[in-house]
């Protein structure tokens, strides 16, 4: 569970199991003033922003979390209470409600034996059946054996059933309880009418009816809750890497040590944690002694070991595999990487994309329609197709029980959980549902060439310095130095390491231009310095100097007070995965271009080398604007980039691509965020999302052929209620089951 922050307050409800569920308790949400609702049944989770965040009593986020819990709770669900925070010792006074999940785990065994008592006392009853047996056709026994079931469906179903009605929003339980009561109320009126004796025996009774439509439903119930527990698993791995133990070095007050062992979820900024051979790292930091082997395959995918020393950065939630460090926490709560992971994963489970807003339009008038079409079943049996009344009755129980909302409301939230918890395994994060439709809709990719087709880490091939700048200029490599400090440029940021020997000058109103390059004074402000592309500083550069540019390699320029003062030839090299991440993607039939502000003989090169054959080079942030405005407008098109200059592309693409060691600003635009630099995820993101939105469509349709067709068979009956009770709930374990095959995609390198 996430926590609450300054606006959003979250909730883990238990009991949800359709999407008319999660509807009422959106609805109710709603007509309480709160906002910015989400609510997954799939997961559990709710949350919503309250009308305000004042700090009067009454108006204070507490204030409306109860509001919200007590609510929730008249409508039938349960609201489990939000986790203590963990004694150092780790240990628990074990008790069933002191976490969500040992709430979950006594849910879960408390379902298990309401459906083991029920199918015991089921059994004798379908035995009556087909057995001769006397005492099985005994009115009181069958009237014995069927109440407890009945009563066990009512206080299994009925809390919620009633809690929907309220809310206007009438869920499946509803139709379950109707038929079922309808089943065990005629057979307990037949049974005391003396003409339905015979021999002792009582004819014509539907109490095993009752029981089996009970006793099924809460197997499927069952069924469901384990696959569902499937779909989920992703994510609460996820999850499970947040509750760890951490080593905390505390500094004592005669300059010793001393270790104390606490739950990471205690860990402070700059607290200093020690990380041994085995340990999961507890929090983001930075190692500041010793060093390891760090293993990040669950975090990134990446298989390979990462050797780590002093100043690299190290990620809550991996494996330590080797050695001894000490390593200082820069990150804790909502502001690590993990949580950052959870936050993004948990939203896109809980979204809702646009195909299933048909699906919400149906369920939550399709208990409604249920209803009327029950009532219609038994009416006009009786009165205009002289069915006998009992007859008539049992055809309209089947109609209540076979019908199906909850395979319609499971279709897709299931397979966008498989999708999602699929994705951040394998190192793509994929920020909402919407955004895993519209991947899938893609037939254009677009990428820039700088870190993103090439490694961006470029190194000085050749250097041209001008002989004729005055005396008081000073070092021409320190200026560039300096200026490149302020660069987010990947070519900026390689020459700042190419240079790292050279001083670095204090200047003044250092600009960055998008795309262009970067301008500053001296400290003094008597000179005027200006480093970046050919295209902006050309007026400035001798005739010599506009072909300085090879084949295949990157040119920046620095002017001194308008007059050339430099030239830096630079070479970078190609993404080792990008020939093949561009065939996949042509593979799928996604037309590939690319679009850098570069020279166009470098572009055309890389191009070549990746195997993309449509190429806009030399193009400005406004111009690369431009084209995807009209490449989105012409067919779903995205942008794969990571600087500040690619920012408007990416956010006027259909969906923006950015690697996770990109510039913040193309991390917080893109909708698809790559947690490891391997292009080959590109491909992998389209093919999961594609294969996602096919198994949706199948799940869909199945849900509404099986009630189109079901509905009608009960109705003139051909389907019976217990067999109507056996299909409902196989047609949403069928649609669970799909939506597992997103599980199957695999990355390839």
């Amino acid at each position: 569970m996430p926590t609450d922050d300054i606006h959003s307050i979250a909730l883990q409800v238990t009991g949800m199991t359709c999407t008319n569920c999660a509807l009422a308790i959106e609805r109710l949400l709603r007509k309480q003033g709160m906002t910015d609702i989400q609510v997954s049944f799939t997961t559990g989770e709710v949350s919503f922003i309250p009308p305000n965040s004042d700090t009067d009593s009454d108006t204070t986020p507490q204030h409306w979390r109860e509001t919200a819990q007590k609510g929730i709770e008249r409508l039938g669900y349960a609201v489990l209470p939000p986790p203590m925070p963990a004694a150092t010792d780790n240990m628990s006074s074990g008790a069933p409600n002191d976490n969500p999940t040992w709430s979950r785990i006594w849910a879960g065994g408390a379902r298990a034996w309401m459906l083991l008592a029920a199918a015991l006392l089921t059994l004798p009853l379908v035995a009556a059946m087909w057995l001769p047996y006397a005492p099985l056709h005994s009115p009181a026994l069958q009237f014995a054996l069927a109440l407890p079931v009945w009563i066990l469906g009512m206080l299994r179903f009925g809390k919620s059933a009633w809690g929907s009605l309220r809310a206007g929003v009438p869920n499946m339980y509803v139709l379950i309880l109707l038929g079922a009561t309808a089943a065990f109320g005629y057979s307990l009126y037949l049974a005391g009418q003396t003409t339905t004796h015979i021999a002792g025996h009582v004819t014509h009774l539907y109490f095993e009816t009752a029981s089996v439509i009970i006793t099924l439903v809460l197997l499927g119930n069952y069924l469901e809750q384990k696959a569902i527990g499937q779909t989920t698993s992703a994510l609460s791995e996820l999850a499970a890497w947040q509750q760890t133990a951490a080593r905390r070095v505390i500094t004592t007050s005669d300059g010793g040590e001393r270790i104390e062992t606490v739950n990471a979820l205690q860990l402070q900024l700059d607290d200093c944690v020690l990380l041994n051979s085995g340990d999961r790292v507890p929090a983001d930091g930075i190692i500041i002694s010793g060093g390891g082997i760090a293993d990040e395959s669950m975090m990134s995918g990446e298989s390979m070991p990462i050797i780590k020393t002093i100043g690299d950065t190290a990620t809550g939630g991996t494996i330590w595999r080797e050695g001894t460090a000490r390593l200082r926490v820069t990150a804790i709560g909502e502001q690590s990487v993990l949580a950052h992971i959870i936050k993004h994963v948990k939203a896109a489970q809980g979204g809702k994309p646009p195909i299933q807003r048909l699906a919400d339009r149906v369920s939550a008038v399709f208990v409604p329609v249920i209803l009327l079409i029950a009532l219609l079943t038994a009416l006009l049996g009786y009165w205009v197709a002289d069915l006998p009344w009992t007859q008539a009755l049992v055809n309209a129980v089947a109609v209540l029980v076979v019908a199906c909302p909850c395979a319609m409301g499971l279709a897709t939230p299931t397979a966008l959980v498989v999708a999602t918890g699929v994705a951040a395994r394998n190192g793509v994060l994929i920020k909402g549902a919407e955004t895993l439709e519209r991947l899938a809709q893609i037939r254009q990719m677009v990428f820039d060439k700088t870190g993103t087709l090439t490694t961006g880490r470029f190194a000085i091939a050749r250097t041209a310095l001008s002989p004729q700048l005055p005396d008081d200029i000073p070092v021409v490599l320190d200026i560039a130095h300096s200026l490149a400090q302020y660069a987010s440029h990947p070519i900026a940021q390689s020459l700042r390491r190419e240079l790292a020997n050279q001083a670095i000058l204090p200047l003044q109103n250092v600009v960055e231009e998008r795309g262009l390059g970067m301008s500053g004074q001296s400290a003094d402000g008597s000179h005027r310095y200006q480093m970046g592309s050919y295209h902006w500083l050309q007026r400035a550069l001798p005739a010599e100097q506009a072909a300085a540019a090879e084949q295949g390699l990157s040119t920046l320029y620095l002017v001194v007070d308008g007059q050339w003062a430099a030239t830096f030839v630079l070479q970078d090299s190609l993404q080792p995965e990008a020939p093949s991440a561009i065939a996949q993607l042509e593979g799928q039939g996604i037309n590939c271009y690319l679009l850098s502000g570069d020279r166009e003989s470098v572009c055309q090169q890389t191009a070549a080398a990746v195997g993309i054959s449509r190429v806009f080079a030399e193009q400005l942030p406004w111009q690369k604007l431009e084209h995807l405005r009209r490449w989105s407008e012409q067919s779903p098109t995205a942008m794969v980039g990571d600087g500040i200059n690619d920012a408007p592309a990416l956010a006027q693409a259909s969906v923006g691509i950015s690697p996770a060691d990109a510039t913040q600003v193309a991390v917080q635009i893109a909708q698809v965020v790559l947690l490891r630099p391997n292009l080959g995820l590109v491909p992998f993101a389209t093919r999961l999302a594609q294969q996602t939105m096919r198994t949706i469509r199948q799940n869909l349709f199945w849900a509404f052929a099986y009630n189109a067709l079901m509905i009608p068979f009960a109705a003139v009956g051909i389907v019976q209620p217990m067999a109507a009770a056996a299909a409902m709930s196989l047609s949403s374990i069928v649609v669970i089951l799909n939506s597992l095959r997103p599980r199957r995609v695999s990355f390839i390198a």
